[in-house]
């Protein structure tokens, strides 16, 4: 579905929950805020749930001010949150959790938070043998 979509649901839901007043964000990357004027009903988007970009940077820099959510001069802003790079990939981590050999279990060790890891196992998603 569309990001779109998934929020407009989300916001139903919390309306009729009682969270009327809860804010929603939507958390992106970099690489995604770029692309961002490409969405769906980007404008729409962006003003039921207001980006919040990741920046790709080490966990020692700054940001540099705020993100265009696109790539035009006249794309608006959002704001920037420094996080730590991580040396893996989506593509990396399913084949190291499809491979089941002691090294490519250490190999996803190491790409992954212990407990998204034992998530991972504990439901046999992506290939990862169950536990």
């Amino acid at each position: 579905s569309y990001t779109i979509d998934t929020v407009r649901r989300l916001r139903g839901w919390l309306d009729a929950h009682g969270g009327e007043g809860v804010e929603v964000r939507l958390l992106i990357g970099q690489d995604q805020a770029e692309a961002f004027d490409s969405w769906r009903q980007h404008e729409t988007l962006a003003a039921m749930a207001r980006p919040l970009v990741f920046a790709r940077r080490s966990a020692t820099s700054k940001p540099d001010g705020p993100a265009r959510l696109g790539r035009g001069p006249q794309s608006p802003l959002a704001e920037v949150v420094p996080v730590g790079v991580t040396d893996a990939s989506s593509s990396a981590v399913r084949a190291a959790l499809a491979g089941g050999t002691d090294v490519c279990s250490s190999e996803a060790a190491r790409m992954l938070d212990p407990q998204v890891l034992a998530y991972i196992r504990a439901a046999g998603l992506y290939g990862a043998p169950a536990v």
